[in-house]
């Protein structure tokens, strides 16, 4: 934990050995260390390291101020109940906001070109991200029975008994243009049941054993309630049974956010893209140009699968 890594420095060891000796200025220099610490995706060793998110940062500072709140309770008499929490919300500072200007790292005629590399399969997989503005466990999430082929729309919604949400716990619902209505149609007749895109197609020898033909149009229903049976996974907090159901779709057959990571990593290169560019930068290109192409800011904010009731409550 960044925590302890902190309070483990010598300098620290005399003047804040206890809890209660702990002051704003120990708070202070905690922030600092924070916003200049370098970390590994997921906490992998060997792993390339870069500065800690916003979103990391605050996750190590709250669980901090929850603990001393924690500690001053009475029941639990750890600390002095007179104690400020020396862990102000204030010391974090206000958040950074996205330049709506920013450069567009995937445009257009890139995604263009990445779409002369791919081949069939490919196609099949990466062909949405590059149109929608959606995120990668949203594709690795979908059923084929999300498609709705005769009203030409995607719907992207929360699953089962919170297995499944997206980021903004929102469900909406996408217009997919003739391109996509052409390749949902084929995804529907190759694999009619079971997640919608595939790490390999129908006729590959290397694809795994298809539970979700075994299921057929209740393979949904039947993923959700073997989830449901299994109390270990039932009891864990929300994201991570998200994690589970994402892992499950993937032992189906399905894609997982390695497999989509590893994919557009090898396309990238193949257009030249820096290593800066990440797959996720996709989204943000085609948010770019939907803005760009004239759609209102609370329409682009419902198809990028923002909550809207904030607007729509002015």
């Amino acid at each position: 934990m960044p925590l302890l890594e902190f309070i483990e420095r010598p300098e620290f060891q005399k003047s804040f050995s206890l809890p209660s000796r702990v002051t704003s200025d120990f708070a202070q220099q905690f922030v600092r260390y924070l916003r200049g610490r370098n970390v590994t995706r997921n906490g992998k060793s060997g792993g390339k390291t870069h500065p800690m998110s916003r979103k990391h940062q605050e996750n190590c500072f709250t669980t901090i101020r929850t603990l001393f709140n924690w500690g001053r309770k009475p029941e639990q008499s750890l600390l002095p109940a007179a104690m400020m929490n020396p862990f102000m919300p204030e010391l974090l500072g206000a958040k950074t906001t996205k330049d709506p200007l920013r450069e567009n790292k995937i445009p257009l005629n890139i995604r263009i070109a990445l779409v002369e590399q791919m081949d069939r399969q490919e196609l099949l997989n990466l062909s949405f991200p590059l149109v929608l503005p959606i995120r990668p466990d949203e594709l690795c999430a979908a059923f084929v029975e999300d498609l709705d082929l005769s009203q030409e729309f995607w719907r992207i919604e929360t699953k089962g008994d919170d297995w499944y949400f997206t980021k903004g716990r929102t469900s909406f619902t996408l217009p997919l243009p003739p391109v996509l209505v052409r390749i949902g149609q084929i995804l529907v007749r190759e694999h009619r049941f079971g997640p919608l895109f595939r790490v390999f197609g129908p006729t590959s020898s290397k694809a795994p054993h298809d539970s979700a033909a075994d299921d057929g149009p209740s393979f949904g229903k039947s993923l959700l309630t073997k989830l449901n049976e299994d109390d270990v996974k039932r009891s864990l907090p929300p994201q991570d049974r998200k994690a589970a159901f994402l892992q499950a779709m993937a032992a189906a057959g399905g894609l997982s956010t390695d497999y989509l990571r590893k994919q557009w990593r090898r396309l990238f290169r193949l257009v030249n893209l820096p290593d800066s560019v990440r797959p996720y930068d996709l989204r943000g290109a085609v948010s770019t140009d939907m803005h760009q192409a004239g759609i209102r800011h609370l329409e682009l904010r419902y198809l990028t699968g923002h909550t809207s009731n904030d607007i729509m409550n002015e």
